[in-house]
């Protein structure tokens, strides 16, 4: 008989020895006040492609993203600060409009 692969047999991975989990990592703000946003909202929120955010990342434009959920494969969740997303579109230069006529 085969075992699912959400089986109760397995073990959780333990914490290295000397890490942090990233939950107690102090991001320098209340843990009531941190927001997340994560990968399917960011697209929709920004109004461009995901691939273009990837670009972004690679190209050290755009802030990382943090892993939220199990790592590694496909099946790691990720999610970005809200504060470093709104800091991020704070930082970007304003449209200058032509004077009238």
């Amino acid at each position: 008989m085969r075992r699912s692969k959400g089986s109760a047999s397995r073990k959780p991975h333990a914490a290295k020895p000397g890490s942090t989990p990233s939950a107690i990592v102090d991001s320098g703000a209340p843990a009531a006040d941190i927001k997340l946003i994560f990968k399917p909202e960011l697209p929709a929120l920004l109004r461009v492609s995901y691939s273009s955010i990837f670009s972004w990342m690679r190209q050290g434009r755009f802030p990382l993203p943090r892993v939220v959920g199990p790592s590694g494969g496909r099946s790691s969740r990720i999610a970005w600060f809200a504060s470093e997303v709104q800091a991020w579109l704070a930082s970007l230069p304003q449209r200058q409009l032509k004077p009238p006529p």
